[in-house]
């Protein structure tokens, strides 16, 4: 039977193709009628009306009452006028049963004109209210289940909230102990540090005021020794005896200044071996203040969050707050251990010194800030200020932030790249960092580059500096002093970046080389060891962003 209907099916089909004008124009290629399988003639309207989508509505359509896909004009035609809803789909369907093509099919629609003709009739003024007061009472009817929705929603996010605040409640229970009994701690270790500090201090005033003494002293001696040697000049002749005993009374004065002075040259040693020691306790009642300020700052914070949440629970902004102190750990640590390895503030204030002609130059290129990433204890910010250029720093370390305020200078406490993604395009003259490189991983790296040069004015300048590879021991040894440390970076590499995200006249800087880098060697053999053994221990690449 199905080979029959098949049969029949393609006797009576009458085969569609593009319009004569399009064939003409070889703009579209014959349509071709779809074989049907178990062919019907008859469909209800219900059933072609199915189907979400409008694409799927009209190919199902023309499929089904013309045999065939539809054609572009034809699709494209229908898709429009759905889509902007100057068309009903019943109207397509009476359209396309109506058709010459389908006339020939011999295709039925069931139910299809009372479908069109309700379809008129809702369009007017009376039918068209009632639809609309329908469509409101069916709206209406989802009221109660939409509110049982908000309900249960409400119910579980309470518990939840509950859940949290119990866990944050234990967490900071847990982090409260050590916190107070480090504070307490540390509190024991310094009563003894001060009381030794406050009794060294007047040991060397006293020592001060016995030198002050005997200078003074001194200088009276001397001045008096010689209005006596004057009157013994003029009153020689006349008084010869008493000239004689004033003699041996100034031999006398002369010994004991002498034996005053011997006195004197052994209290030096001993204030520089004091002194020293002032020194180190002084460098150590630093690095216990920076831990104690470090432990404040995070207890303040953790009491400030505590304070926010009672009687309310932790939201997710202030959960995120406590979970990040576990970054600030070791922050006083790090600026203790670069105190003792990086230098004191003037080594590095001199270092710097040969980058102010290039801040100057992109300062006055295009009047905008300077940022500093990675500002550390200030250093080049200071240096900046005292050169009269504006400048500004970021870092992650919040003991370091805390000291750049303390000396006045313009610091903020953040992510670098996240600052630079906050700032407008064009809006810095230039952006520099010493050794902050070698800490990021390389994804990081290159987005650092692309974000400086975006925030970057025309005529800005960039400059990085970081720790050179080329010198052997630093590769091997001296790179991995600092932890914090990544993988060394060669000159040539970074050189590279800088060039390929966008910046132009890109230099390298070799700076501070070894003492034996300045030997002369006769073999070529020797010159290569010694740059290699105490050549440039660190470098920096400069580059600008065109005009």
């Amino acid at each position: 039977m199905k080979r029959i209907r098949a049969e029949i099916a393609a006797k009576t089909a009458v085969p569609a193709a593009g319009s004569p004008a399009q064939q003409a124009a070889g703009g579209e290629e014959p349509r071709q009628p779809i074989t049907p399988e178990g062919f019907r003639r008859t469909f209800s309207v219900r059933e072609l009306l199915r189907g979400k989508r409008n694409e799927d509505f009209i190919r199902s359509a023309y499929v089904k009452i013309l045999g065939r896909e539809p054609d572009v004009v034809g699709r494209s035609h229908y898709l429009k006028h759905l889509n902007h809803g100057r068309l009903e789909r019943v109207v397509v369907l009476r359209r396309l049963v109506n058709s010459a093509e389908a006339r020939g099919r011999g295709i039925r629609i069931r139910g299809l004109r009372w479908r069109v003709a309700w379809t008129k009739a809702a369009r007017k003024p009376p039918l068209r209210s009632i639809v609309n007061f329908s469509k409101g009472i069916r709206y209406l009817s989802r009221l109660p289940r939409l509110a049982r929705d908000v309900r249960n929603f409400e119910a579980l996010a309470t518990v939840t909230a509950q859940q949290v605040a119990a866990e944050a409640r234990v967490e900071q229970q847990a982090l409260a102990g050590p916190m107070k009994a480090s504070i307490e701690k540390l509190r024991r270790q310094i009563e003894p540090l001060a009381a030794a500090q406050s009794d060294l201090a007047g040991r060397i005033d006293a020592i001060a005021a016995t030198v002050a003494g005997n200078k003074h002293r001194l200088e009276q001696a001397k001045a008096a020794a010689d209005e006596l040697r004057d009157q013994a000049k003029t009153t020689a002749a006349e008084l010869g005896d008493q000239a004689k005993a004033t003699a041996e009374e100034l031999r006398g004065s002369i010994a004991s200044l002498a034996e005053n002075l011997s006195g004197l040259e052994t209290v030096p040693p001993d204030l520089h071996r004091l002194r020293t020691e002032m020194a180190e306790l002084h460098g150590r009642i630093n690095s216990h203040w920076r831990s104690i300020v470090d432990q404040k700052l995070r207890l303040e914070l953790l009491l400030t969050e505590a304070r926010k949440r009672l009687p309310a629970s932790l939201d997710a902004a202030q959960l995120e707050t406590i979970a990040n102190e576990r970054h600030h750990l070791l922050d006083a640590f790090y600026v203790s251990f670069e105190d003792r390895y990086r230098g004191t503030r003037d080594d590095i204030k001199n270092r710097q010194k040969i980058y102010v002609p290039y801040a100057r130059k992109a300062a006055e290129a295009t009047g905008g800030e300077l940022i500093d990433i990675g500002c550390g204890r200030g250093e080049w910010l200071e240096l900046l200020g005292e050169s009269g250029l504006p400048a500004s720093g970021i870092d992650l370390n919040r003991v370091m932030v805390e000291e750049c305020h303390a000396r006045g200078l313009k610091a903020t406490l953040g992510d670098a790249l996240e600052v630079l993604r906050s700032l407008p395009e064009r809006s810095l003259g230039a952006v520099t960092g010493f050794h902050i490189i070698e800490h990021l991983p390389f994804d990081v790296l290159v987005t650092l580059f692309d974000e400086v040069l975006r925030v970057l004015k025309p005529g800005g300048m960039v400059i990085f500096e970081t720790p050179n590879p080329a010198n052997l021991q630093v590769a091997a040894e001296r790179f991995y002093m600092d932890p914090t440390h990544l993988n060394p970076l060669p000159s040539d590499l970074i050189s590279f970046i800088a060039t390929a995200r966008g910046f132009s006249g890109v230099e390298v800087l070799d700076l501070h080389p070894m003492d034996w880098a300045h030997r002369d060697y006769d073999d070529p053999m020797l010159g290569l060891l010694q740059r290699k053994l105490f050549g440039a221990q660190d470098y920096s690449i400069i580059g600008w962003k065109a005009s």
